[in-house]
């Protein structure tokens, strides 16, 4: 697209100015934009292109420039463009501090929709910190010879509005190691990850809907026992950014969902999803 007749910008000798571009993208095309459509407006005053399509006038000198002094390609940041999407935050009241080895609340978190459509949430991956100062091996994935931490029974995820409701069951979750790639149920390794897959194909329970306009309160319950009071063993869990789940050597989604306006019904990540990290408080038992 070219614009004419900028004639009231100005920009003062040895300064710099900004201009903002807005787009109305229901007049992208015929039938406006689609819900995952991406936009791009690069600047384009390079020396290659049609005539005066960059043109810039002294003030005082009543000169002209244009593209072929400028010769300048900008590229701008790929925006894409969403009706609705979801928010993601830790919740008041999330608990931190001193604890006890046991089963118990372990992260709090606010799913909210865009008031324009609901959204479907598909898979979230939960980052583990955690100390074993007492040489139980309670944080890692088995001893060698006996499940410990990955194991589905010490994990349980619902909504804080129906406790009784779990959203998981066995088949949901995958635990992995640092390097992203799932560990067995009783290797002898950190546990690192955890991931809840609401979508996986042989589960029993549906990935959760977030309404239009709505919030929901989940709540994460971690089984900690094997870790030491006397040692001050300690845990963390969090949802980490999608570019740290991208980078492990066995790339992983930090969460995935999916857009009401879409049709295609795929699963999105959570590349734009700018409230991540969420960080919860750490426990010391």
């Amino acid at each position: 697209m070219k614009f004419d007749g900028i004639e009231d910008f100005t920009v003062e000798a040895g300064d710099s100015a900004k201009i903002d571009l807005w787009v109305d993208t229901n007049d992208a095309s015929s039938t406006g934009a689609t819900s995952g459509n991406y936009l791009k407006l690069n600047l384009n005053c390079d020396n290659d292109i049609t005539s005066n399509y960059c043109k810039f006038v002294g003030k005082s000198s009543g000169s002209t420039i244009n593209e072929d002094t400028v010769n300048t390609y900008v590229l701008a940041n790929a925006q894409q463009i969403r009706k609705t999407r979801p928010t993601i935050t830790k919740a008041s009241g999330s608990p931190s501090g001193a604890a006890t080895p046991g089963f118990s609340e372990a992260l709090r978190l606010n799913v909210s929709a865009d008031s324009r459509g609901y959204v479907t949430l598909n898979s979230l991956l939960f980052e583990l910190s955690s100390t074993d100062n007492g040489s139980s091996k309670w944080n890692q994935c088995g001893d060698g010879t006996s499940t410990e931490l990955a194991s589905a029974t010490k994990w349980s995820f619902y909504k804080s509005s129906d406790p009784s409701n779990l959203l998981d069951d066995s088949t949901d979750w995958t635990f992995i190691k640092s390097t992203g790639a799932a560990c067995t149920s009783t290797e002898d390794v950190d546990m690192a990850y955890a991931l809840l897959d609401f979508d996986d194909a042989s589960g029993s329970t549906a990935a959760p809907e977030i309404g239009a306009g709505q919030t929901i309160t989940f709540i994460l319950e971690v089984d900690t026992t094997g870790a030491s009071s006397s040692s001050d063993d300690s845990f963390r869990v969090s949802i980490p950014t999608e570019t740290t789940a991208d980078a492990l050597s066995t790339p992983r989604d930090a969460c995935t969902w999916e857009d009401a306006n879409q049709n295609s019904g795929a699963d999105i990540n959570c590349n734009y999803i700018k409230e991540l990290p969420v960080r919860g408080g750490t426990f010391v038992y």
